[in-house]
């Protein structure tokens, strides 16, 4: 999450890859899922730096306005683009489960 979301101590940063439950982990890694459920995803169209604008439009702006509650637990992101991309035109889906 974002410092505007969460107090500074508690921020946190997983980084993840998809890979088959067969695959052997190394020391350190650990094995996690993200759950099944009902997500809202919207996409970010820009700098990395400038996704706190998405997630204002997603949790203070979309939000608030339907009947959802946010599940307690990380928001996921998904950088579709690398650097090799212009920043301008990076996309990163960003996933919120909520509450069916």
């Amino acid at each position: 999450m974002r410092p505007e979301y969460a107090a500074e101590d508690k921020l946190r940063l997983d980084a993840c890859l998809e890979c088959a439950p067969a695959v052997p982990l190394a020391p350190g890694m650990s094995a996690k899922m993200i759950p099944h459920g009902l997500y809202a995803v919207t996409q970010h169209r820009g700098s990395w730096t400038t996704l706190t604008d998405t997630y204002n439009a997603l949790l203070g702006g979309w939000l608030p306005t339907t009947q959802y509650q946010l599940m307690p637990e990380p928001i996921v992101e998904t950088y579709l683009d690398g650097t090799d991309v212009a920043e301008a035109e990076r996309r990163t889906d960003v996933r919120i489960r909520i509450a069916e």
